[in-house]
């Protein structure tokens, strides 16, 4: 087993996104993919390799990453890995315990609702959200970051996971990233015009059992690395078709209704606590309007 970044044959430094999802990913992912000097897998946002697609092994992995002279970063931005028990070694056998990781991090309740409203959207759960929850346990134990930030830390030193939060991302753009940058000790680059609106917005698809086939094809599509077929369908847009628009909802993610929002509240208040005392500082946007 390779060990670090260097011995698969990279010149630049390896960093890689864990998650969890709903909490920005694929706004970074936008950035970085407009910019020139880094190298993010070609034709995918994500590969899922060291959660459900580990088994293809390493050279299915390394080859979605064709490193150019020009690139000063080499990048995979995930959002399902945070969560998988068996991430943390996988990637720590792969590149070692200095490899840069970004976990980027939203409130709790949100974050759960938005994970409710997404998993609804492509047909992964069904019913209110208390019906999900219980189908579906993971819109609820994804959030609990402190169980699985303690995952991670078997592995990688905290000082190696930059951990920062959306609310950030979604009041200072620029700011954001200037941060996040230094971390990863490239330069700083404003934001593009075209990257400076939300990206991956939940919506409702117009027939859900299609977008419920529609999902299982794409997933077993990316395991066969046919992504040129789905990024067809998209170009032509049919992904706009069956998921619906990317618009925001009359009733948007931040404006939880009041028995939802008292649910999960009562489920997860707790875990900021709870990663507060872990982490040994208050999280301030969290706690605003609160």
């Amino acid at each position: 087993m390779v060990s670090n970044s260097n011995k698969n044959g990279f010149k630049a430094p390896f960093s890689i996104f864990i998650g969890p999802q709903r909490a920005g990913t694929s706004w970074m992912h936008r950035y970085f993919n407009l910019r020139e000097d880094i190298c993010l897998p070609k034709q995918v946002k994500e590969l899922f390799y060291f959660d459900y697609n580990f088994s293809n092994g390493p050279e299915y992995y390394f080859s979605h990453f064709k490193e150019e002279p020009c690139h000063k970063l080499v990048m995979e931005v995930s959002a399902t890995y945070f969560f998988h028990p068996e991430a943390p070694k996988r990637i720590y056998e792969y590149f070692g315990p200095n490899i840069k990781l970004v976990c980027p991090l939203r409130h709790p309740v949100s974050r759960s609702y938005s994970l409710y409203q997404h998993f609804c959207r492509y047909g992964l759960t069904q019913g209110d959200l208390q019906e999900a929850c219980e189908k579906t346990s993971e819109i609820l134990t994804s959030s609990h970051y402190l169980t699985h930030l303690k995952n991670w830390t078997e592995y990688f030193d905290l000082e190696n996971i930059y951990i920062c939060f959306q609310e950030d991302l979604d009041n200072n753009q620029s700011k954001f990233l200037e941060g996040l940058c230094a971390y990863l000790e490239i330069p700083f680059k404003k934001v593009p015009a075209e990257a400076q609106n939300r990206t991956n917005v939940t919506t409702k698809p117009p027939v859900q059992f299609i977008a419920n086939i529609a999902q299982v094809t794409a997933t077993s599509l990316r395991s066969m690395k046919l992504y040129w077929i789905i990024n067809f369908a998209k170009s032509i847009g049919l992904k706009k078709l069956i998921f619906g628009i990317d618009e925001k909802e009359k009733q948007s993610e931040n404006e939880i209704p009041e028995e939802d929002r008292r649910y999960l509240e009562k489920k997860l208040l707790n875990q900021v606590d709870l990663l507060e005392d872990f982490l040994g500082y208050k999280i301030k946007v969290w706690h605003e309007d609160k």
